[in-house]
């Protein structure tokens, strides 16, 4: 069973403001479907005293996801991800979790890699901050979307023995948006941003081993 993010941008309604010669273009970008909170990960090894599972936390809800430098506001993805554990045997391991790109989908043609590399991502353990205890950070600008799965961000923690107790690792926390130096691109009246209508499906899948 996996975990899955569904991200969807449609174009509520575009509207031209122009403001002593400048040209500014707004669009919605919302997520549809509520997600699996928690998800089981494979045991590979002694599955009678070894589990894991990680929650990415509640529904996503957002219907104003536009450009913007600030990935702590409304206008950016943020998730909470807490993994817990099982190891009650007498060898430490380590648990690997992976969020993959399972599907994506534009509307308006096929955005570049440039284009791609607005579409930022961190994940931190300091809680609604993503400059600090950055533990990982990207873009989309590699995402081969024609051949998919694709793997966007793995973690790795190694875990203790003899844990007879659900333990948590100490939460992480995600963070998805457009950078507000994206350029909407529009060529006349004609919606032609391949970034608009954009539509895709993030899932979590993992694994809870032995090491030696």
């Amino acid at each position: 069973m996996k975990k899955k993010f569904i991200f969807s941008t449609i174009i509520a309604i575009l509207i031209i403001v122009v403001i002593a010669g400048a040209t500014f273009a707004y669009w919605q970008w919302m997520t549809s479907e509520e997600e699996e909170t928690s998800i089981s990960l494979k045991v590979e090894g002694d599955t009678s005293n070894m589990s894991a599972k990680i929650d990415g936390g509640s529904s996503i809800d957002i219907n104003s996801l536009i450009p913007t430098s600030n990935c702590l506001s409304s206008d950016a993805l943020q998730k909470e991800i807490t993994i817990t554990y099982i190891n009650n045997t007498d060898i430490s391991g380590e648990i690997v979790a992976n969020l993959d790109i399972t599907s994506f989908t534009a509307n308006n043609g096929n955005p570049t890699n440039e284009q791609l590399s607005y579409l930022k991502w961190v994940i931190t353990n300091t809680e609604n901050s993503c400059t600090t205890g950055i533990i990982q950070s990207g873009d989309f600008s590699n995402v081969d979307y024609h051949n998919l799965p694709q793997n966007l961000i793995t973690i790795q923690n190694n875990i203790s023995s003899n844990i007879s107790t659900e333990t948590q690792i100490q939460p992480l926390y995600l963070y998805i948006w457009l950078d507000s130096a994206y350029e909407h691109i529009n060529i006349g009246n004609n919606n032609t941003d391949s970034m608009q209508n954009l539509n895709f499906t993030l899932e979590w899948s993992g694994i809870i081993r032995q090491l030696g």
